[in-house]
């Protein structure tokens, strides 16, 4: 094995601590949860205050929740000792209802308190304190879940959600809420209900991102996703007039002449450098190799899982995103071993499914710009020139590499997982065999 090389079930027999009392159960009551709490608490005087304060089998079940999650034995620490200051300023002889307000209230009455005792004391005390309690509560189930009153554009705006989440894939969905919030946010002082907004107040709104220096392309993108809250509240009865018709987007070049991805040259250096096996490199190698071999998107990575990959076969099973179709793929041999490095020696000992997970406890899937950073922090140790950066980039590459061997536009939009071969024909721009085909594609439906 490679000297830098992380020796084989180090990293798991290490987070595997916490857990030396598995042979005790949640169901086992008392007992599991006094044995987790002398291992948690090891002065006897705290022992001591932990065990006399009220709740006691409720907090050690939560604790012992904690541990099986795989969350660290400094971390389950830190929470129980909260606890004990959430069932103080809570008031807590009993579990009961709590609504977030009286929460944070008393994250902030337990912040003045040990503000008169140290000095220095930060936001951070209230933040552990809310975190702790919710963390808690929830576990419990004792979390009130009573609506706040709508505020005048908040109806429609949940109900546009509930719309688009129906219809649309998760990061477009996100994106949307994302403009039509910042929108709503920047108006909301000026009218009192949503039928009052003109085009005026959207000319202010894209004004103020051009002075903040978005490009035409974002721009277009915030036309795109008001014009599409417009539409819905328009069908909805919420706004009498056509305002969607007069959001105009403004020019955009839909082929731009400039490769938006790295050189392949550039993308085979970023898949040889000669990083050091840790935990987060290994991972994110994998990562890479995928998002560069394959062009998957950061979405599509992110919701592999662990079963998706026949090893026997040397095949995995893709489910596209956007509605794409699910594909299988041959598995190629680097990309492979890549996948058995990170499986052996970086991911963790865990119950999530998903092929790729957070580093620290309690594990759960990578979020899909996760993957992005990992592309645009490879990138940039590398000095590696691109117009984008992150997942897409690569998916740029590939594409355009994959024209310049000569696979024709069909061949690449299977690949791709695009439905027509329009949608690939902006990677066509830097071959011109590439751009030859596409006109020879574009006179097949004249006249």
């Amino acid at each position: 094995m490679n000297a830098g090389a992380v020796r084989p079930g180090a990293y798991h027999a290490r987070m595997a601590k916490p857990t030396r009392h598995a042979a005790h159960s949640a169901g086992d009551g008392f007992e599991c949860s006094r044995s987790a709490l002398e291992m948690l608490v090891r002065r006897p005087h705290r022992l001591e205050a932990h065990l006399n304060a009220p709740l006691l089998k409720e907090r050690e079940l939560f604790l012992w929740h904690l541990l099986q999650q795989g969350t660290s034995v400094s971390n389950v620490q830190i929470v129980a000792r909260e606890t004990l200051h959430v069932i103080e300023f809570l008031k807590l002889k009993e579990l009961r209802l709590v609504d977030a307000s009286e929460i944070k209230l008393a994250a902030k009455q337990w912040q003045a308190a040990i503000a008169c005792r140290y000095a220095g004391v930060t936001n951070a005390s209230a933040v552990k304190f809310e975190r702790a309690a919710f963390r808690w509560l929830r576990f419990s189930n004792m979390i009130c879940t009573t609506p706040p009153a709508l505020g005048p554009y908040d109806e429609g705006f949940l109900r546009f959600g509930m719309f688009i989440k129906e219809r649309y894939a998760a990061g477009t969905v996100v994106n949307y809420l994302q403009i039509v919030r910042d929108f709503l946010n920047a108006t909301e002082s000026r009218h009192p209900s949503l039928e009052s907004i003109d085009v005026e107040d959207v000319s202010r709104f894209l004004d103020r991102h051009r002075q903040a220096g978005c490009v035409n392309g974002t721009i277009a993108s915030k036309c795109q996703g008001l014009r599409s809250f417009f539409r819905y509240c328009e069908r909805e009865g919420l706004i009498a007039t056509r305002l969607s018709e007069k959001v105009r987007s403004p020019r955009t070049r839909r082929y731009d002449p400039e490769p938006r991805g790295p050189s392949w040259k550039d993308v085979k250096k970023l898949l040889n450098y000669p990083a050091k096996l840790s935990y987060p490199d290994l991972r994110a190698r994998a990562v890479l190799y995928l998002c560069s071999v394959y062009a998957l998107r950061g979405s599509e990575v992110t919701t592999l899982l662990l079963t998706d990959f026949d090893w026997k076969g040397e095949v995995f099973t893709l489910r596209r995103c956007k509605g794409g179709p699910v594909q299988r793929f041959p598995l190629q041999s680097e990309v492979g071993r890549a996948i058995l490095q990170y499986l052996r020696f970086g991911r963790p000992k865990c119950s999530e499914r998903r092929l790729f997970v957070t580093l620290y406890p309690p594990y759960r899937p990578i979020l899909t710009n996760t993957v992005g950073m990992m592309v645009r922090r490879r990138m940039s140790e590398l000095s590696i020139a691109s117009k984008t950066t992150g997942s897409h980039a690569l998916r740029h590459s590939c594409a355009t590499q994959l024209l310049r061997i000569g696979a024709s536009l069909r061949e690449i939009a299977d690949f791709l997982g695009h439905r027509d071969v329009e949608s690939v024909s902006a990677y066509a721009k830097c071959s011109p065999k590439a751009l030859r085909q596409v006109a020879a594609f574009s006179l097949e439906f004249l006249p």
